[in-house]
């Protein structure tokens, strides 16, 4: 009879110490499950921040492209601009050398061959004036209009390099705050194991 008691105590414990078990089994698969949530969302957070900063770097490349493209046509632009000048100069230097002989008492014949080579002189002499101003100093016009334009570029640049820096500061928060969870709920189950 006794023995029967015994057995039947021993059977409820053995029932409680599986239950108890079986709540701690799952307590701690849910853990598992928490901790390899968290670990998902940090490799996530870690490849959108990759994309985040390679995509960044892809727009400040584009940035810098385009302003060489428009510094180059600016260029370009400015060379004919230039070129341009130096015709109107040859004309008018043919043209007050025509009114100076004038003066003198001589009539030039109308020479359309003389105004061209007149016109064309004058725009090389240009561009041989500004090849000289490039090689040596600017002019400050067109110093001014580059520092300008490479000031406004950088300033482009910084912004997006800091809206990224920004970003992985957010995200190293992020990543700081999941490990801190990740450490505690291990030493939780350290503590639960013991």
């Amino acid at each position: 009879m006794q023995h029967k008691k015994d057995l039947a105590a021993s059977k409820k414990r053995l029932a409680r110490e599986i239950a108890s078990t079986k709540g701690n089994v799952r307590k701690k698969a849910m853990e598992v499950a928490k901790l390899k949530q968290n670990l998902g969302k940090l490799e996530k957070q870690q490849l959108d921040n990759s994309q985040k900063k390679q995509a960044t770097t892809i727009r400040i490349d584009e940035v810098m492209q385009k302003a060489e493209q428009k510094r180059n046509a600016t260029e370009a632009e400015l060379q004919e601009k230039i070129g341009q000048v130096g015709e109107s100069r040859g004309t008018l230097a043919y043209l007050e050398y025509a009114a100076e002989m004038l003066e003198k008492g001589i009539v030039l014949p109308k020479d359309h061959r003389a105004e061209l080579l007149a016109a064309e002189s004058g725009r090389l002499q240009s561009l041989a004036d500004n090849e000289v101003q490039q090689d040596g100093v600017e002019s400050p016009a067109t110093a001014f209009a580059e520092a300008s334009a490479l000031a406004m570029e950088l300033n482009e640049a910084r912004a997006l390099l800091e809206e990224s820096q920004e970003h992985n500061a957010e995200l190293e928060r992020d990543r700081e705050d999941a490990i801190t969870s990740h450490d505690e709920l291990r030493e939780e189950m350290d503590v639960l194991r013991n």
